[in-house]
C-alpha cells in the first residue's frame, strides 16, 4: 500500500511518545514493503528520519494550496474546534492538493490536533494513529483531594466532545490499551484497533560490560515537562524516596529528561540523593548504568515507552500498577500501588544484586516477545487491510439526516 504519514514536525532526539512510535511505525511498515511517505511542516533532521525507509518527505508549506471550496465541508462543531485549537487552515489546503496528486491508500494522522486535518484528505482511508485517548488521559489526572486537579475536568470534556465531533471524518483510530480503546469507541463509536507499542531491542541493549557501575542508584527519565511525568516524580520523593533512604542510606536517585519544569528542578535541588541531568541527547549508557529503574505513575493512561526502553536495556523495573497500563503478558517487575511498600520493595532490591539482575534479565526475555515493532507494525497492517476495501478512494461529505451535506 501507499501510506502517508502526517505529523507536524520529526523531532530529534525523540523525546516525545509520538516522535517514537510514528517513526518506528513507519519503519516496520517500510520494512514489510509498504511505500512510506511523510509529510510535515518543517523539513526533518537527517535522524530523525535516516533508517525509515520513507520513500519522500513533503513539507506541507511547499505545497501550493488548493481552492478553499476543495475542502469537505465542516459541520458547526467541527468549525468551532478549529477556531478554538487555532490550527491554520493551510495544512489544510496543502493537504488537499497533495493527496489530490497522489492516491494514497491511507493517510495516517499523529497528534491531538489530526481529525482537524481530515477535511483536506480528498483519497485514502484516514487513520488517527491518536495512540493515548486524550479525554481519559485528563480524567485520570482529576483528584478529588486535590482541588488544582479538577481543571481537568474541564478539558477532558472538551476532548471527549471535540473526538465526537470529527467522528465522521475518521475511518479508523490506532490506540496502545484497552482503555483507550473503551474512552475512544465511546466518544466517536469509529472502529478502533489497539496497536501496542514495540521497542528497538537492538538499539536498547544491556550494558555491555556485564555488570551495573552505579549499582546503588535509581533512574527515572522522560520528558519533564509532561505532567504525568512531573506528577510522578512529585509523588515519588514526597512519599517513597524518604523511605527508600531511611532503609538504605546510600541509595541515590538520578532523574534524567528533556525540559524540565521550575518544579521539577526546585524538587530536585531540594531533595537529599536526588540529582537531575537536564537533556541529555542519549540516555542509553546513563540508564543502563543504574541498577534499578522507577516508574511510579500515579496518572496518565496510554503505554509507558520509558517501561519498554528498561526492560530491553535489562534494568529491574520497580513500578505502581499505572505503569503497566497497555503492556501484554505478564511483566516481571516490582509492583506496588502503596508508598511504604514500594519502598520497601526497592530497598530489598538494593540490598540484593543478585535478584535486581534476574529481574533484569527476565525483563528483556519478557519485551522482546511482546513488545516488538515488527508485531506492532504487523497489527497496523491487519487493521489497513481490514477496512480497506470499505473504503472508498475518492472521500465525500458527510450528510446528515436529512440528506444535506454536513
Amino acid at each position: 500500500m501507499k501510506l502517508l504519514f502526517v505529523k507536524e514536525r520529526m523531532n530529534w532526539p525523540r523525546a516525545g511518545g509520538h516522535d517514537v512510535h510514528g517513526s518506528q511505525m513507519m519503519r516496520g511498515l517500510a520494512e514489510r514493503g509498504h511505500e512510506i511517505w511523510l509529510a510535515t511542516d518543517h523539513l526533518s533532521p537527517r535522524e530523525a528520519v535516516d533508517g525509515l525507509g520513507i520513500a519522500q518527505e513533503i513539507v506541507l508549506s511547499h505545497v501550493p494550496l488548493a481552492d478553499p471550496g476543495s475542502l469537505i465541508p465542516a459541520t458547526r462543531w467541527q468549525q468551532r474546534f478549529e477556531e478554538y485549537w487555532g490550527q491554520d487552515p493551510a495544512r489544510r489546503l496543502a493537504l488537499a492538493t497533495l493527496t489530490r496528486q497522489q492516491k494514497f491508500d491511507a493517510v495516517i494522522a499523529l497528534g491531538t490536533d489530526a481529525p482537524l486535518l481530515f477535511r483536506g484528505v480528498r483519497s485514502g482511508q484516514c487513520i488517527w494513529y491518536a495512540a493515548d485517548d486524550s479525554a481519559l488521559h485528563h480524567w485520570s489526572r482529576i483528584n478529588l483531594f486535590h482541588p488544582e486537579s479538577w481543571r481537568h475536568l474541564r478539558t477532558s470534556c472538551i476532548h471527549a466532545f471535540y473526538e465526537w465531533a470529527f467522528a465522521s471524518r475518521i475511518d479508523r483510530v490506532w490506540v496502545v490499551s484497552a482503555a483507550d480503546k473503551l474512552a475512544m469507541r465511546t466518544w466517536t463509536g469509529c472502529p478502533v484497533d489497539i496497536v501496542a507499542n514495540g521497542v528497538d531491542a537492538d538499539y536498547f541493549q544491556p550494558p555491555k560490560w556485564g555488570e551495573t557501575p552505579f549499582p546503588n542508584h535509581l533512574a527515572f527519565w522522560g520528558r519533564l515537562d509532561f505532567g504525568p511525568n512531573e506528577e510522578a516524580l512529585s509523588w515519588f520523593m514526597r512519599h517513597v524516596w524518604p523511605r527508600v533512604r531511611q532503609g538504605f542510606p546510600a541509595a541515590q536517585f538520578d532523574v534524567f529528561g528533556f525540559l524540565p519544569t521550575q518544579k521539577i528542578t526546585k524538587l530536585c535541588q531540594s531533595t537529599a540523593g536526588v540529582r537531575l541531568y537536564p537533556n541529555l541527547p542519549d540516555l542509553r549508557s546513563e540508564i543502563s548504568g543504574r541498577a534499578i529503574a522507577v516508574l511510579p505513575f500515579i496518572s496518565g493512561r496510554g503505554i509507558k515507552n520509558k517501561l519498554l526502553e528498561a526492560a530491553a536495556m535489562g534494568r529491574a523495573i520497580a513500578c505502581t500498577p499505572q505503569a503497566l497500563t497497555g503492556t501484554l503478558g505478564h511483566p516481571p517487575v516490582l509492583r506496588e500501588r502503596s508508598p511504604s511498600r514500594l519502598a520497601m520493595g526497592i530497598v530489598d532490591l538494593l540490598h540484593n544484586p543478585l535478584r535486581c539482575g534476574e529481574l533484569g534479565q527476565q525483563a528483556r526475555e519478557w519485551v522482546t516477545k511482546f513488545h516488538t515493532w515488527d508485531t506492532a507494525a504487523a497489527k497496523a497492517e491487519e487493521s489497513l487491510c481490514a477496512s480497506h476495501t470499505h473504503c472508498s478512494t475518492i472521500r465525500i461529505p458527510a450528510r446528515n439526516a436529512q440528506g444535506v451535506s454536513a
